[in-house]
């Protein structure tokens, strides 16, 4: 389906020749070759390959993990918000 197909559902409109578009199909078509999913070229594809195998980014690292970080964050903000009355009381502030 092109752009101008559906345009009435969008919005009425003249729409210039370079913005139409045709709407992709989730479903991949019966194709034994399956590079239609890629959209670098071989050559290209290649060159990131490399590129992502070498110097820092060939570092296997630890998978990431949210409830460290949260626990991180809440002992932080804990520890600034007790430094800060603690503060606050040596100053004199009630």
């Amino acid at each position: 389906m092109t752009f101008l197909q559906c345009r009435g559902t969008i919005g009425e409109g003249v729409v210039p020749e370079h913005a139409r578009f045709t709407v992709m199909s989730d479903e991949p078509e019966n194709n034994s070759d399956r590079s239609y999913n890629n959209r670098l070229h071989p050559e290209d594809q290649e060159k990131v390959d490399d590129f992502i195998n070498r110097g820092v980014n060939s570092v296997e690292r630890k998978p990431f993990k949210p409830g460290r970080m949260m626990f991180l964050l809440i002992v932080v903000v804990t520890g600034l918000s007790l430094l800060s009355q603690f503060l606050a009381r040596y100053a004199g502030i009630d």
